[in-house]
Formats: structure tokens, sequence, C-alpha cells
């Protein structure tokens, strides 16, 4: 098989597969698909047809590439261990909605450093966001009259019962890492970015996930208007007056984009207050080149806690 060929295969490929900028390690796994592009070539076999997360995992660091199983099947993770003389503890990583499974914005600079802090880390790939699309179908046609302001001003919005596929499905896949990392350590901590702190607040609220030992949230935001914003905190208000109910100790980083984060800041910090939440503590990150101290902040906020 002339190399010409096999080199115009390869770029086909790395195409379907969907290589994006975005993706952090992106160029470490051609001489993968290359392999596989010249194993079909040889056997002259149709390209085998590849799930979304299969194509993603193509292109990630493949001594990181972990598949994980929950009640819809498997799904990608990416597994590193820790780096220190001593095991403190694991931190299941989530990314903010619709960003890839390891976000250049605080997740893969955070999820990579922790580990000299004695953490492994396990971050797991987000559902499809085309579970939005079945949920707001089942919403218009199950939709009552009295489905308003009393729900959105319920401390409880969601329920195992009336949570979006969405959810359920990111709860599930939340569940089956603290299930690989509850077999290596006591200590456990989620860390969780943008919108998906709106779909996991009430989750960490009614204790729907297995037992944390602490949560650490970077910008929350809230859910998306168009999607199910009746069932989920569609303001910062609704959202900070969630996250206050956590029983869990919470560190609250976030960065200072413009005056109404600041308010609304200061407003969560005023309802812990009230709470008497002495485990609250937030954490101002100017500029997003403060990336790499972020794993010492959260290792030294966990160190308070006792969890070291």
């Amino acid at each position: 098989m002339h190399r010409p060929f096999i080199n115009a295969l390869l770029i086909i490929f790395m195409t379907i597969v969907g290589l994006t900028p975005h993706l952090a390690h992106a160029t470490t796994n051609t001489q993968a698909a290359k392999k596989m592009a010249e194993t079909v070539m040889k056997d002259n076999k149709p390209m085998p047809k590849m799930s979304n997360e299969e194509s993603l995992a193509m292109i990630l660091p493949q001594e990181e590439v972990t598949w994980l199983t929950g009640e819809s099947g498997k799904f990608l993770a990416l597994k590193r261990e820790y780096l220190a003389a001593k095991h403190r503890g694991v931190a299941i990583f989530v990314s903010d909605l619709s960003a890839p499974i390891n976000y250049s914005l605080d997740i893969e600079p955070l999820r990579t450093t922790i580990n000299n802090y004695g953490f492994s880390s396990i971050t797991i790939n987000a559902p499809s966001l085309e579970l939005f699309a079945a949920a707001t179908q089942d919403k218009t046609e199950e939709q009552a009259p009295e489905d308003s302001k009393e729900n959105m001003d319920s401390p409880a919005m969601t329920s195992p019962v009336d949570a979006t596929p969405y959810t359920k499905a990111l709860v599930d896949r939340i569940n089956s890492a603290h299930k690989m990392a509850a077999a290596e350590s006591k200590n456990i901590i989620l860390v969780v970015q943008g919108r998906q702190v709106a779909y996991l607040s009430n989750a960490l609220i009614q204790q729907h996930l297995r037992p944390l030992n602490a949560v650490v949230v970077i910008d929350a935001n809230s859910a998306l208007y168009n999607t199910q914003a009746q069932m989920y905190p569609a303001t910062i208000e609704q959202l900070s007056k969630q996250l206050v109910q956590l029983k869990m100790p919470l560190l609250d980083i976030y960065h200072l984009s413009n005056t109404d984060i600041d308010a609304q800041m200061k407003m969560r910090k005023q309802l812990s207050l009230k709470a008497k939440k002495t485990s609250y503590r937030q954490h101002l990150k100017p500029t997003y080149s403060e990336e790499q101290t972020l794993a010492k902040i959260v290792y030294g906020w966990l160190k308070s806690l006792g969890i070291h």
C-alpha cells in the first residue's frame, strides 16, 4: 500500500473522529489512528463505526483513558494517579456544560496538578446534550399550569422522578466514578464547573449522589433558560439559595467577570453566614492566568477540613 494513500486516509479518519483545538493532547494519539487506518486498508474492510465517545477517546491521552459503566452503559473517563508520598483522596471532575472533558479553562490544569498534592483524579465525560431535547419534549407534553413560580422558588426543584434525562445520566456517571474512587480512598471530593452546578445542586441537597467529603464549584452558573428552567435554578439568585443548603463543605471559586457576579457572590456569602454554614469558603480568581495555583488553593482548603 502506498504511503501517501495511507496518510490521506489518516487525515480523513482524524476528521471523522472530530479533532478540535479545544482538546488537550490532541496530537498525542495519531499513531493509534494511523495503526487503525493501516489495519483497515490491509484487511480491505470498511471503517468500523464508532460512537462519539469512542472517537473522542482516540485523541485523548491513552494512558489516562478509562471506561466506566453506569446504568445507561459504558462511558468515557480520564484517570490520573497521585504523585505524592501519600494518597490523600480522589477528586472527581465534571467540565462545564458542552465543554470538552479536559476543558482547558480550570479543569485541565486542576485535574493534572492536584495529583502533586496526593489526590488521584477521575474526570468524567458528561452525557450528550441530546438528552435535553428529549426532556424538553416530555415537559411540553406533561406541563401543568401550576408548574411555574411555585416550583422555581422551591428549595428542592427536582427529584429522581422529575429530573431530566440529562441530570439522571449525569448523576449516574458521577456515582459510577465514585464507586471506583471509593475502592481507593475514603476521601472523595467533587469538582463541578459552570452550568453543571445548576443541574447537580438539588441532587447534592437531596443526597442522590454517593457521600462526598467536600464539593468545589468553579464559576457556578444557572441552568439554561430553554432547558427545564422551571425544574432547575434559572437565575444566580436561585442557585445561591440552593448552594448554601449543602450539608457538605463547599469551596466556591469564581472569576470576577462583571459587577453582577461580584454582587451575587457577596449575597451568597451573606446567605452562608445567615445559615451558619462555617464550611463555606469563597475564592476569587481575578484572571485565568492563575490556573496553575488552583490545586494549591483547593489542597489548602481540604487540609483545613482535615482531608489530608
